[in-house]
């Protein structure tokens, strides 16, 4: 026994589900059933089994067994056996549709009554509809298919012999925009061929079905037979790549939508690839029907930027680099191509080439100074810094080696200067000057201005904020006192002299102290 409503739904296409439904006696009553039978369980049919399985039907099995209701496509199969049973029982029909997250939800839910009466139908076999029931096809593809029927004759005993007989094959229209045809209308047995062609939009994950029937010529009673069909659409094309892309460095995932029946243009099968190089990259999917897209990747090299390692140095600034780029941004949001680091911290950098590619680092920099100047003044022979610790020595502007006590015995005439050195070792600026004369030991005053200065016999002093001027001296290395002339113009002392040893020592008493001034002498030409 094959049977089925033929329920469709043309206007809106939605999904349709079977089940099977309680009948009613009222309103509010369910029809009871008694002994073993219930609503899903009706009557008698063939189940060999011992015991029976009455929820485990085999509806392929030749007889089927068991009572089979597809939820899909709505078929009722089975095999009655018992001639005098009369009930009734209802199938549920229930529509579906997806809502705007794609997941389906309940549109409506309708009964159909049916009332299945079991005859004895002697000397004749029912017509059948041969096979497959299920096809599937990609939207915008023609299908077209025949439906093939068959009725075995029934033999009886001899010399009975029983005419053939005729079928008539119609179907239920049950999806929209499909035709149906019978081949020869003159044919005993009809053959019908379907043809549809789904339109763009029509994938589903749910079949699209109809019913056909098949209904033969037999006396008293005919014979009628029910075969649902169903046709799954595919997507015509579900791979998409989106816009050709560009990344800077490293490798990009390409994948397809299955994990099997997959063709790159690069030769491999799997769903997915790893692309490091520029390139157009193509796949296509057999199972998807043929569903095929291309996309050209662009791989730029990503950005180098390197600020260094993190330092520390002895200075109170350092110029950082970059290198060239498109555009710049520095831990305070400065765009240039170079910053200049004045105090000690963490600086951070991004940088962005002309293809949108970025890169950054960052550099500790420790910026030491060394503020401890000394401040030199002479005891007896011995020349000593405010400063402890190591320190360099000059004499005349020479380091003097082997020296780094933060004192030194004067080893001679000179002018002595030192720096001191500290624990990062930086250096401070040069101290005061210290000189050694034959006869002549004085402490260089840094505030007298005397120009010019090496002199070939003639200089000016410059007495500004000097106090009133007492007297003026110029001494040579031995300590004798030269013989010179003096003109006063304001604040100005011009001074001649006629003598010129190397290192010659200025000496001026003002009413506010003694100021001294090295002078060096040169010879005129």
């Amino acid at each position: 026994m094959f049977d089925n409503i033929g329920a469709v739904d043309l206007v809106d296409n939605d999904s349709l589900s079977y089940s099977w439904g309680k009948p009613r006696s009222a309103i509010t009553s369910n029809v009871g059933y008694g002994g073993k039978w219930s609503y899903d369980y009706a009557f008698s049919v063939y189940d060999p089994r011992n015991p029976i399985e009455p929820y485990n039907p085999i509806p392929s099995n030749n007889p089927p067994i068991g009572i089979y209701l597809n939820p899909v496509n709505g078929d009722i199969v089975f095999t009655p056996i018992n001639c005098t049973e009369v009930t009734v029982a209802v199938i549920n029909v229930t529509e579906w549709r997806k809502d705007t997250a794609g997941v389906y939800q309940i549109i409506a839910r309708t009964q159909r009554d049916l009332q299945f009466i079991v005859k004895s139908c002697p000397e004749n076999n029912p017509p059948n509809i041969s096979g497959p029931y299920s096809y599937s096809i990609c939207e915008g593809e023609e299908l077209c298919f025949d439906i093939v029927t068959g009725d075995s004759t029934f033999i009886p005993p001899p010399p009975a012999l029983p005419e053939p007989d005729t079928v008539q094959l119609s179907w239920n229209e049950g999806i929209s925009g499909a035709s149906f045809s019978i081949l020869d209308t003159n044919a005993r047995l009809k053959t019908g061929r379907f043809c549809w062609t789904p339109p763009s939009g029509s994938a589903s994950n749910k079949p699209y079905s109809f019913t056909a029937k098949i209904k033969d010529d037999a006396c008293p009673i005919n014979s009628i037979s029910y075969k649902s069909f169903s046709i799954l659409v595919k997507s015509g094309n579900l791979i998409n790549f989106g816009k050709d892309t560009a990344i800077c460095g490293g490798s990009i995932t390409l994948s397809s939508i299955a994990t099997g029946n997959n063709s790159w243009n690069t030769g491999d099968t799997s769903s997915s690839i790893t692309v490091s190089t520029s390139g157009l990259y193509i796949v296509t999917n057999s199972e998807f029907c043929n569903s095929t897209d291309s996309i050209y990747v662009t791989v730029n090299k990503a950005p180098n930027l390197f600020l260094g390692s993190d330092t520390s140095l002895c200075g109170d600034s350092l110029l950082l680099s970059a290198g060239s780029y498109d555009t710049y941004l520095w831990s305070d949001l400065s765009v240039s191509s170079s910053f200049v680091v004045n105090a000690s911290g963490q600086y951070y950098l991004e940088v962005t080439d002309t293809n949108g590619c970025t890169a950054n680092d960052s550099i500790r920099v420790n910026l030491n100074t060394n503020y401890n100047t000394p401040f030199l003044n002479k005891i007896g022979n011995t020349i000593v810094s405010n400063r402890s610790g190591i320190h360099t020595w000059f004499r005349d502007g020479i380091i003097i080696s082997g020296v780094l006590d933060s004192f030194i015995a004067i080893p001679g005439v000179g002018t002595y200067s030192a720096i001191s050195i500290d624990s990062n070792g930086c250096i401070s600026d040069t101290s005061n000057l210290i000189s050694k004369t034959l006869g002549l030991s004085s402490q260089l005053s840094l505030n007298l201005t005397v120009y010019p200065n090496p002199s070939d016999g003639q200089f000016t002093i410059d007495c500004q904020n000097l106090g009133t001027i007492k007297r003026i001296s110029l001494i040579d290395s031995q300590g004798k006192k030269l013989l010179t002339s003096q003109h006063s113009d304001g604040n100005l002392v011009l001074i001649d002299f006629k003598s010129c040893s190397e290192i010659l020592f200025l000496e001026i008493h003002t009413d506010t102290g003694v100021y001294r001034q090295k002078i060096i002498c040169i010879q005129p030409l």
